[in-house]
């Protein structure tokens, strides 16, 4: 099994974890949809949706960012009121079909991490700023005003 070593650095401590590419990695083929959300309410609830089909490019692209994230571990759970979610990555067989590959940001804790769900596994990865910035390049313009305004839930620095 082919595996990723990630770096992972807090509070001074320096951790290192294997991350198994086939548990995180975006699949390379199907349909890859990207939606945002016009509102993203604190209590959980993100409505007002806007979905656009990715391309090839945009798809390997939003692949290339999520594999650059940090694991959290597996397990790694997080006890927030109401978890609000910013976009949604999914991919499927076909337009129309139940995603067999899911990605979430997740708001709680600031400035949020990325759930994935797929190929039997689920995997929490972190520092989801610089993928926040590229999903939001993706949407059309003046669409999703709440996955847009999370990007102000990240430092300056990552912006």
């Amino acid at each position: 099994m082919l595996a990723v070593l990630v770096v992972l650095v807090a509070a001074g401590v320096t951790a290192y974890r294997l991350r198994p590419v086939s548990a995180t990695s975006m699949p390379s083929s199907g349909v890859a949809l990207l939606t945002g959300y016009g509102v993203v309410g604190a209590s959980g609830t993100s409505l007002d949706p806007t979905t656009v089909v990715l391309t090839s490019a945009q798809a390997r692209s939003v692949a290339r960012a999520i594999s650059e994230l940090p694991s959290l571990g597996h397990g790694a759970t997080f006890f927030c009121h109401g978890e609000s979610t910013d976009f949604v990555v999914r991919v499927m067989r076909a337009r129309g079909e139940h995603p067999y590959w899911t990605a979430r940001d997740l708001l709680c804790p600031s400035p949020g991490y990325l759930l994935i769900n797929g190929r039997g596994a689920t995997q929490s990865l972190g520092s989801v700023c610089a993928l926040r910035q590229l999903v939001v390049s993706l949407l059309p313009r003046g669409a999703a005003p709440g996955t847009r305004g999370a990007l102000g839930l990240c430092p300056a620095s990552a912006r």
